[in-house]
């Protein structure tokens, strides 16, 4: 993104207080062009993430082998937010109220 100065910008800010007029008196004509083609052009965008740890891994790994992380403050949030959980078919799904598993 180019972040274009105000004194640049007079058609826009025209433009703007144009469609947020209420009442149609005084009203300024102005030009409108139609264009054929993208004025800019656009470039492909890739988004690329790495596996990285998420909030879920320790959840995961108890649910499936009950295996608990070393630090004690951990072991106690891990089994705490796990009783929230269940793994079915190796996605992790938050327990509800209405729900019977």
């Amino acid at each position: 993104m180019t972040r274009i100065p105000r004194s640049e910008n007079n058609k826009a800010d025209a433009l703007a207080r144009l469609a947020s007029k209420n009442d149609m008196d005084g009203l300024i004509s102005f030009l409108i062009e139609r264009l054929d083609q993208l004025s800019i052009k656009r470039e492909e965008q890739v988004c690329y993430s790495e596996n990285a740890a998420a909030w879920m891994d320790p959840i995961v790994e108890y649910l499936t082998t009950a295996r608990l992380p070393e630090n004690r403050e951990e072991v106690r949030r891990v089994k705490n937010t796990s009783a929230r959980y269940n793994l079915i078919n190796g996605k992790l799904y938050h327990r509800g109220h209405s729900v019977p598993y």
